[in-house]
This record gives structure tokens, sequence and C-alpha cells, in this order.
């Protein structure tokens, strides 16, 4: 599983990287791209677990101020992935960590109350 999310990950970073090589490429050339087609064939194998996970998570009442519930929920779930240092703050944020190779950061933020 947590090698799917780096998959992932990686295929977020080939398609919305900020550098001057990124800019020059067309989206049909990034498609051929054998990390970016093995990222979307990991994301289509994945696409029931990630529903269910998501139906799982809008099914806890989170209204803005009250997210403890769903962040704990998160914070389970990143664990069960492989996530590393997970940890739910006072506010409550849900931080976790995907170990790497590169010596660089790749920050997600997402919320979790219901809007």
């Amino acid at each position: 599983m947590l090698k799917d999310i780096k998959n992932f990950s990686i295929l977020c970073m080939l398609l919305f990287a900020n550098n001057s090589n990124a800019g020059e490429r067309f989206l049909n050339e990034v498609l051929q791209d054998k990390i970016v087609l093995k990222g979307l064939e990991d994301i289509t194998k994945m696409r029931h677990y990630a529903a269910d996970m998501l139906i799982n998570f809008g099914g806890i009442i989170s209204p803005s101020g009250k997210e403890h519930e769903r962040a704990k929920a998160v914070a389970e779930e990143m664990r069960k992935i492989g996530l590393v240092e997970v940890r739910v703050n006072a506010a409550p944020n849900v931080i976790g960590v995907i170990k790497g190779r590169s010596g660089k950061a790749l920050i997600f933020v997402s919320t979790l109350d219901d809007l």
C-alpha cells in the first residue's frame, strides 16, 4: 500500500512540479512517461479502496471545531497504509510522514471539517 502511495506522490510531483523542465512538457508527453503510467494504473487499482475510505470518513459528522473523531480515523488509516510519525495535534490536524530518499519534502494539506 505504501508503494502505491509513493507512486501517487511521484505522479503528482511529475504533473505539478514547478521547474523549467516541467513547464515545457506537454500533457501527451507526460502521459507516455512509465512512472506516470504506473501511477495511473495504481490509482485505478485503488479506486474502490479510496471510495470506501472517503465514504467512511464522510460518514463521521465533523462540524468545524469538532473534527477530533474524523482526525482519529484519518490517523488510523495513515498508520495502516504505512505512514510513520503519525500524530493528531490539538487543532486537530493529522500529521504523518512518508519516508523518502530525495532529501526533499512534499506537503499535502486537506481540511477535516464538514464544508
